[in-house]
């Protein structure tokens, strides 16, 4: 399987958030890359998740005092967790 190919818009950021994680080390979140490099973090995301560079950031941890965290949505299947919990 071939890699995907990217956009000229897409491979310039990839370009720029590898040098800029050259220079700043691998160990930032996509948010402090994409706002060092000024793009969006969804575009940097994107580019991200094509090149497979998802495991060399650090991720991002919830931040509750501003209400920032997962929010569990219930799906088909969900009330049989619910009765495994009832158990334990």
């Amino acid at each position: 399987m071939s890699a995907p190919r990217l956009s000229p818009r897409s491979q310039a950021i990839a370009f720029r958030a590898w040098a800029w994680c050259q220079t700043h080390g691998w160990e930032q979140t996509l948010q402090e890359i994409a706002e060092g490099i000024d793009e969006s973090q969804q575009s940097v995301s994107r580019v991200f998740v094509l090149k497979g560079w998802m495991t060399r950031v650090r991720k991002m941890t919830a931040d509750y005092e501003v209400g920032a965290y997962h929010v569990h949505t219930r799906t088909a299947g969900d009330h049989d967790i619910d009765e495994l919990r009832a158990w334990s």
